[in-house]
């Protein structure tokens, strides 16, 4: 190539032009990323501080727990979606009990969630055995059985007391482990290159991207037609081949 002919300087910079494309990539994949999760939390919170306060406050609770900013976010999203309370407090509670049965954060916001619907097989994942008795809810947990009103607030609470006294600082503990420690860091290289990729880069990006896209979608009806004439001459040369051919073919007959 052209810079190889500069030598080791020529590859020392065709080195930090792919280094540089790369971060660029990683940076917008990332910050694309959490574009999305902070529109799928505006769509839950019906408000943009909200969904930014939201987000903030997730980003500080994977940071100090083993679940990535994605199931922390997922996980959010999904208690909201499915009309469960959330906070921190709640968050923590759930957390702590996926990371005592080594579950994640969906598996444990899903059985939850199933439970404050009557359906509690997915408990028994985490220990937790149920039966219902008319309006009430038997909870069979550790030995101790507790009955609920079968409504899903009493329901949910119940199982947030279990998180926050049976395995409170299960988390905690496993974020103090190698485990822990990588996934942690994991999450700041993203959150990182998500920061670099965020303002004019992503922007300048999509709006490179929205270009290319009405680019293609004006000229795409001229391409249709040029393929249309290209058929139709492609058919008509094939046509008269097989005229031809017809003729030759009858005249040896």
């Amino acid at each position: 190539s052209k810079l190889m002919a500069f030598g080791p300087m020529g590859g020392i910079l065709a080195g930090v032009g792919i280094s540089i494309g790369a971060i660029i990539a990683l940076s917008t994949k990332a910050a694309s990323k959490v574009e999305v999760w902070k529109a799928n939390l505006l769509t839950m919170t019906k408000n943009t501080k909200a969904a930014d306060a939201a987000y903030r406050e997730l980003v500080a609770f994977s940071a100090a727990t083993p679940f990535s900013n994605e199931q922390s976010v997922n996980g959010f999203i999904k208690m909201r979606a499915l009309g469960l309370e959330t906070s921190t407090a709640i968050m923590t509670s759930f957390g702590n009990t996926a990371a005592a049965m080594g579950k994640d954060m969906s598996q444990i916001v899903e059985a939850v969630a199933d439970a404050t619907t009557g359906e509690f097989e997915r408990l028994k994942e985490f220990g937790i055995k149920a039966s219902q008795e008319g309006n009430k809810v038997k909870f069979t947990f550790q030995g101790v059985t507790t009955e609920v009103d079968k409504n899903s607030s009493a329901i949910q609470k119940y199982i947030v007391g279990i998180g926050a006294t049976k395995f409170g600082g299960a988390m905690a503990r496993q974020a103090a482990t190698a485990q822990g420690a990588f996934a942690q860091l994991e999450d700041q290289v993203f959150n990182t290159f998500a920061a670099m990729g965020d303002g004019a880069l992503n922007k300048a990006i999509g709006k490179i991207t929205n270009g290319v896209t009405d680019g293609l979608a004006a000229i795409t009806p001229l391409l249709s037609g040029i393929m249309d004439v290209v058929g139709g001459i492609l058919s008509f040369v094939v046509d008269v081949g097989a005229g031809f051919l017809s003729m030759f073919t009858g005249g040896a007959t």
